[in-house]
């Protein structure tokens, strides 16, 4: 799902973490519940992420810059740490980066998961560095006309591929 961003298959993984009929509205209160359990246990604090519907395309989704790289680099050293890696779009590549950094440093050494809302732009993941060194990094853009971002947030990922 993180390839592609299919946000469908995201809302179902949040609802099945959940307790209770979907149809009481219990499921998804008690997915949100768990998930801010789960967080707490990362050692991150109520409001510096904030999962509503699971896909983010709710405006009610929140994450602080700060609050996921600190969960990326927990990922990072975690026992699933691969398979995450392995779910995420690959800059040059494929899913929702196949177009995107394709000849330049970042190309095949940064997965990254996008974000894309009418007025926000989001890239989080990891990069490989030149030096061989891996940096988690989140980068958000929001304004009316965040699409005119998305080449700076490439800019900043080719940046640290090239100089990492």
């Amino acid at each position: 799902m993180n390839k592609t961003s299919n946000n469908a298959a995201a809302h179902s993984l949040l609802l099945a973490l959940g307790d209770g009929a979907p149809k009481d509205g219990g499921t998804l209160a008690s997915a949100q519940a768990r998930i801010r359990s789960w967080l707490r246990g990362q050692g991150l604090a109520d409001g510096d992420i904030r999962v509503d519907e699971g896909s983010g395309r709710s405006r009610a989704e929140r994450g602080k810059p700060r609050a996921l790289v600190a969960l990326l680099r927990r990922a990072w050293r975690g026992v699933s740490s691969q398979a995450f890696v392995d779910s995420l779009p690959i800059a040059g590549v494929d899913g929702t980066l196949l177009h995107r950094m394709r000849d330049g440093a970042a190309s095949g050494q940064a997965w990254l998961k996008t974000g894309t809302l009418h007025d926000t732009r989001a890239l989080a993941g990891y990069v490989r560095g030149r030096s061989g060194r891996i940096y988690a990094v989140t980068a958000i853009v929001t304004h009316p006309q965040a699409g005119r971002g998305t080449s700076a947030l490439d800019a900043l990922i080719e940046w640290v591929a090239r100089h990492g």
